[in-house]
């Protein structure tokens, strides 16, 4: 039977809570840039994780809870620990303790190089669920880490139950409910972590923040630094008040290094090339200024119906070197680009060309009704399965991977009216 402690001996607290650091994990995208701020670019997942230490002491925190994947593919070499333990050594000067669990990234079978943290760190086991309790704080944390990097039981059901007149904490590195966006490790149910009866659960897995559930919270903090052009957004710890057995106050506090950003540019206005870069000019500039002098890296889409159509599309890396030259204007280095997409199309009249009746008019009816057609469009991924399964994996991983699933075949469909409307235009013009 758990030992009972009192109620009244729960004092108020507060502590912070973050995930998926990845620490030394590279920017995609970025890796052809140079120039002074490189350095800062590379070591960016360090800088928010120092950052969120930072925070910490900052905020007079008790604790700090890391919900998993600390690392970024285990550990080849002593740099990253080293950082990670140095990071933690300011923490024990201050009198703050860290609790941590490690999840698929960083599992026990990846850790093929490791160093005894300091003294102020707990790290809970992979083989089984163990509880933390300090009892001058009035807290119980709970918690286990991975063993390997594809854990698909349940962990959270083994938990222990929660420790009476303390604030429990459940730390899990976690999909609940099946998020389809993401790996399905140590899947559970909201149900489970409810039910359990802890009085926080500190999540891990997922880069966006969410919070699951109010009461009990049940908190993704998302991830501390974006990684790619898919994590967009800002990038945060949760810190936590607590008083008594209920939370009082939880807000994310960002502490990315790099942010990043996906934009819209509608050059419709344009008639140049030239005045396309003036159209950028302005979004990039609304960028540097959101950026708050951090290193921004950005993605610039073009879009919209356009006179400039044919002269940018001919040349795209003749643009590309344009938009790099007038982001260097706008923000000097603080802006990167990492790629210019341009999905422009001509000013023609699509209405009249879908009513013709030769063959450019029933390539675009058939484009179009496949497009519109959500059924037609996933037979047609289902067809390509097949081919996805032998393309090398260059063509398969990272930001741009060629999922070949149903958004991935809308895209080619919108991409080749694109270009026979480019082509369109271009005789047009001739």
């Amino acid at each position: 039977m758990a030992e009972s402690y009192r109620s009244d001996e729960v004092t108020a607290v507060k502590f912070l809570h973050c995930a998926d650091i990845h620490l030394d994990s590279p920017l995609q995208g970025l890796a052809r840039h140079q120039g002074a701020f490189a350095e800062g670019v590379r070591i960016a997942t360090r800088t928010a994780f120092a950052n969120v230490v930072d925070i910490a002491l900052r905020e007079s925190v008790d604790f700090v809870l890391i919900a998993g994947d600390l690392y970024d593919t285990g550990l080849q070499g002593f740099e990253s620990v080293l950082f990670f333990n140095r990071e933690m050594a300011r923490l024990q000067k201050a009198g703050v303790r860290a609790f941590l669990v490690h999840g698929n990234h960083d599992a026990a079978s990846k850790l093929t190089r490791n160093l005894r943290p300091p003294a102020n760190v707990r790290v809970f086991p992979h083989k089984h669920p163990e509880t933390a309790i300090d009892e001058p704080l009035g807290i119980a944390v709970h918690g286990q880490s991975f063993g390997r990097p594809t854990v698909v039981d349940d962990l959270a059901s083994a938990y222990p139950m929660p420790v009476p007149g303390l604030f429990n904490i459940g730390l899990l590195h976690t999909n609940v409910n099946g998020n389809p966006n993401h790996d399905n490790y140590a899947p559970c149910s909201l149900d489970i972590l409810i039910n359990k009866g802890y009085d926080y659960w500190a999540l891990g897995h997922v880069h966006t923040r969410q919070v699951v559930h109010q009461a009990p919270p049940v908190v993704y903090p998302g991830n501390t630094q974006g990684r790619q052009i898919r994590e967009t957004g800002p990038k945060s710890c949760e810190l936590v008040t607590v008083e008594g057995h209920d939370v009082t106050e939880s807000q994310a506090v960002e502490v990315c290094a790099v942010p990043w950003y996906s934009i819209v540019v509608d050059v419709s206005e344009a008639a140049t090339s030239d005045e396309v870069c003036n159209w950028v000019q302005v979004e990039l500039a609304s960028v540097c200024q959101k950026a708050a002098g951090r290193v921004a890296a950005i993605r610039v889409n073009l879009r919209g119906a356009t006179k400039a159509h044919a002269e940018i599309a001919s040349d795209v890396e003749k643009l590309r070197n344009e938009v790099l030259s007038v982001a260097s204007e706008v923000g000097g280095e603080q802006l990167w680009i990492e790629r210019v997409v341009v999905a422009t199309v001509p000013q023609l009249d699509v209405d009249q060309l879908l009513v013709r009746q030769d063959p450019v008019g029933e390539v675009i009816r058939t484009l179009r009704s496949l497009a519109d057609d959500p059924q037609k469009t996933a037979a047609l991924a289902d067809k390509l399965k097949e081919l996805r399964k032998k393309l090398p994996n260059e063509l398969t991983s990272g930001p741009d991977a060629l999922t070949l699933d149903e958004k991935h075949v809308g895209r080619v469909l919108g991409d080749v009216e694109r270009s026979l409307l480019s082509w369109l235009s271009e005789m047009e013009l001739q």
